[in-house]
């Protein structure tokens, strides 16, 4: 099994992100800010030695779970049959945990940015490309919109994946367009928490809605 691209991204960006830290080191502050309020202002922090660590590490561990995802699902439900599908939607993942960091590390280096905004694109970026591809991946435990419902019947799975595909790329607009607009509003911070936990409510009733009605029918068993 080869995921030669998420394994050749992966080291690039731990790299880059290694050179980029130890670059800007001695013109970074004491403490690094790592969470963000409302506005996008920083209210948590951490020491400068850690700080600059976080980006790395974390782009690290994603990459290298990714990798072994593939190895360790079970059998009936292995990503083998999406498995490129499953390669871009890591590397899109990867690709805004690096990106969230490197603009963190770009405004602890006292440049004016929005960091609600660029979180709100990021993710929103995130989710449209989640949702062009979700209606490739076939039922596993580590990808996809998982609901007991999802997971025990194929039909279920394949229907809500088709309409989660649609409402991914539907909210991903959004926070998008949110995020290149709405510069220092609050409204871009309640966006990152409102559009995903809508869509997922909404997507988990819709596969039980789907599976009692199949069950109804007499074919919700596989």
């Amino acid at each position: 099994m080869k995921l030669n691209a998420l394994v050749f991204t992966t080291v690039a960006l731990v790299i880059v992100s290694l050179v980029i830290g130890a670059i800007s080191y001695q013109r970074l502050p004491d403490r690094v800010p790592t969470h963000f309020d409302l506005h996008g202002r920083p209210d948590g922090f951490t020491a400068k030695p850690f700080g600059v660590l976080i980006t790395p590490i974390l782009v690290a561990f994603l990459g290298l779970a990714f990798y072994v995802l593939p190895r360790i699902s079970p059998k009936g439900y292995r990503l083998e049959p999406f498995l490129n599908t499953y390669e871009i939607i890591a590397l899109a993942i990867v690709a805004v945990a690096f990106g969230d960091g490197m603009a963190a590390l770009y405004l602890s280096l006292g440049y004016n940015l929005d960091m609600n905004c660029v979180l709100d694109i990021g993710l929103g970026l995130l989710f449209i490309i989640l949702g062009n591809f979700l209606g490739k991946v076939t039922r596993n435990f580590f990808v996809g919109i998982r609901t007991p419902w999802t997971l025990a019947n194929p039909e279920v799975w394949l229907r809500t994946h088709r309409l989660g595909g649609v409402l991914f790329v539907a909210g991903g607009a959004i926070m998008v367009i949110a995020g290149f607009a709405w510069t220092g509003s609050r409204g871009t911070h309640f966006l990152l928490t409102a559009v995903p936990l809508g869509i997922a409510l909404f997507l988990t009733g819709y596969s039980y809605v789907i599976y009692r009605q199949l069950e109804q029918a007499g074919s919700a068993e596989e």
